[in-house]
């Protein structure tokens, strides 16, 4: 399952019922914080918006979920876990490639196709009972 590219972290998710409670907490604990407009993803039902660190905004960012209504996948979420990480992401050069590698190696994908994400980017999903417990993104760079 090798790539011509390294992945790298391209942020982490945070479930949360309250994203301007939740931007607020993190302004107040990382106060050099940039905070991204508030983008509506209807297809995935939730409201995002990105924080970033000054020296380093293009990797390791970290990604407000807020659902727009119960019936969100994140909504879902919140109410078995609770509020917190909901899934971390990687780059990768070719979604369909890691998609069809992950596959082939036994990896259970919630996506089989990639989607289009909050960014515009295409991204995809692998499924956290193949994962060890914890929601893993592909984002195409």
């Amino acid at each position: 399952m090798s790539s011509s590219t390294a992945n790298v972290l391209s942020h982490v998710g945070i479930a949360t019922s309250d994203i301007d409670k939740s931007v607020a907490i993190y302004r107040q604990l990382c106060p050099e914080l940039r905070v991204t407009e508030k983008i509506a993803v209807a297809e995935q039902g939730v409201i995002v918006c990105f924080l970033d660190f000054p020296a380093n905004s293009s990797q390791g960012r970290i990604e407000l979920l807020q659902p727009l209504d119960d019936n969100s996948s994140v909504a879902k979420f919140i109410a078995k876990r609770g509020e917190g990480l909901h899934h971390v992401c990687f780059t990768c050069e070719n979604l369909t490639d890691k998609l069809q590698a992950l596959s082939e190696a036994g990896f259970q994908l919630i996506d089989k196709t990639p989607r289009i994400g909050a960014l515009g980017k295409p991204i995809a999903f692998v499924h956290l009972k193949s994962t060890g417990g914890t929601l893993i993104e592909f984002e195409e760079e």
